[in-house]
């Protein structure tokens, strides 16, 4: 059986968190790489750019002012930032673009910054800023020392925007790493579910067999794990259900044997009784009446426990069986028209085509001839009964028994083909039915791949349908 609900499913459910928790795992496991790299990239450069900052300051330290400009120029090229030197009064007294680009130069500009501060206190430092245009950048300040006195500050910018963009190739990376990650762990989780599932599975649809009839329905034991208990519980549970079952069936079987022989003998002295005795012929006629009952509830029970026998030997033997729709009709009719004239009930038929049924025959007959007695039973006096026959538009072989009698109540119909269910206990009895025609009925027609339907109303009739597969649309 395919699994028709999908994410519902205990292997759906599965699959569903497994991927929340890799999903989950992974992109934490992501955010944390590029924390970490980010961090240490920016470390790195506020690193070199500090150690940058240290040597233009010794670079600068010896120089004259009309000089520091150039020497800044050179090393601003070399470093790939900009370059400041810083009075002690936090004033620019050289840029590196003061040269190349004096419309620029921050020259005789004043600087309000924590690292230029910091610098002119005798310790460099370096930090990162946004600027308003969303770029980031590095300041590193080192202080510029001549003859053991600070002289000022030398301070060079760098943007990130390189290191930016390297994060941002490791972020695509990061993603494009962790979606296969989670294709790979998705694809591992469905076959640790499949794997996990199948055996519930398996012990699924066997108990559906089991349910439905099928009392040789087993799953095999395919570990030794809590999954594996259950399977071998399941079995050991079908056992004992299989030999209640057969239990059963022998005692209905030896039942119906024993009562069936003194119910004969029975027969036999009220026959004898009847023959050499001229008095109570009333008693002897209510005798006879209640043994014949007992009798056909005794044949009966014989047929319930046969039917499984029966059935299992059908669905063993290879052999196609087929029974020819128009014959059955037409000897159930012959048979019953007498019947139904002495209890003054109109029989008609109307069959359509040449039906041919799969299955046997004889079967077929028997179904036939029990709702069509039930029908002249239960239909008075001035009533009709008819059978009819023919294909409906899917090629089904479509059998009907309908009458317009006494009909059935809404009630009754959902258990007219159970085991001794009686519509009216107190019509059944007179009438010699037990509750068992009907359950055999269905029985029969379930054998024959079929399947028998009831419509009916109170005071209106009843109408059984039933469904066969037919020879020539299997």
């Amino acid at each position: 059986m395919t699994d028709r609900r999908g994410l519902s499913s205990l292997r759906g459910r599965l699959t569903i968190v497994y991927l929340i928790l890799i999903t989950t795992a992974t992109a934490a496991l992501g955010l944390q790489v590029y924390r970490w790299t980010a961090a240490d990239f920016i470390s790195e450069r506020r690193i070199r750019l500090l150690t940058e900052a240290r040597i233009t300051a010794d670079a600068v330290s010896p120089e004259q002012d009309e000089a520091v400009g150039r020497i800044l120029e050179g090393f601003a090229r070399r470093f790939g930032g900009r370059i400041l030197f810083i009075d002690r009064a936090e004033g620019v007294r050289a840029d590196s673009l003061q040269f190349s680009s004096p419309e620029v130069s921050l020259v005789n500009a004043q600087m309000d910054l924590d690292e230029i501060r910091s610098a002119l206190g005798g310790d460099a430092q370096a930090s990162v800023y946004q600027l308003s245009s969303g770029e980031y950048v590095v300041y590193a300040a080192a202080p510029v020392v001549r003859a053991g006195e600070i002289r000022g500050a030398v301070l060079i910018s760098s943007s990130l925007a390189s290191v930016i963009d390297t994060l941002s190739l490791l972020v695509r990376r990061l993603v494009l790493t962790g979606s296969g990650i989670v294709i790979v762990f998705l694809a591992v989780t469905w076959f640790i579910a499949l794997r996990l599932t199948s055996p519930l599975e398996d012990l699924t649809r066997a108990a559906r067999r089991l349910g439905s009839g099928d009392l040789d329905s087993r799953v095999q034991v395919r570990s030794r794990d809590e999954v594996g208990d259950l399977a071998q519980t399941f079995n050991r549970m079908a056992d004992q259900v299989q030999e209640h079952d057969l239990a059963q069936r022998q005692f209905i079987s030896d039942a119906s044997h024993e009562l069936r022989s003194p119910v004969s003998s029975a027969l036999l002295l009220v026959d004898a009784i009847d023959a050499q005795v001229k008095g109570p012929q009333r008693l002897l006629g209510r005798l006879r009446e209640q043994l014949e009952r007992m009798g056909r509830l005794v044949n009966q029970l014989l047929e319930l426990a046969r039917l499984a026998e029966w059935e299992a030997a059908a669905q063993e033997d290879g052999e196609p069986e087929y029974a020819d729709v128009s014959h059955v009709v037409n000897r159930v009719y012959r048979r019953m028209e007498p019947v139904a004239e002495s209890e003054k009930v109109q029989m008609r038929r109307d069959i359509t085509g040449n039906p041919v049924a799969t299955g046997e025959e004889e079967n077929l007959e028997r179904i036939v001839q029990n709702l069509v007695e039930n029908a002249i039973k239960y239909t008075p006096s001035g009533g009709t009964v008819k059978i009819s026959a023919g294909h409906d538009s899917k090629g089904q072989i479509v059998l009907r028994i309908a009458d317009d009698g006494v009909g059935i109540s809404s009630d009754a119909l959902p258990h007219i083909f159970d085991r001794f269910y009686r519509a009216d206990p107190s019509r059944s009895r007179e009438q010699g039915g037990f509750g068992l025609g009907l359950a055999i009925v269905r029985r029969r027609v379930e054998a024959m791949g079929g399947n028998v339907e009831v419509d009916s109303k109170p005071d209106q009739g009843t109408c059984f349908t039933i469904k066969l597969r037919s020879l020539s649309h299997p």
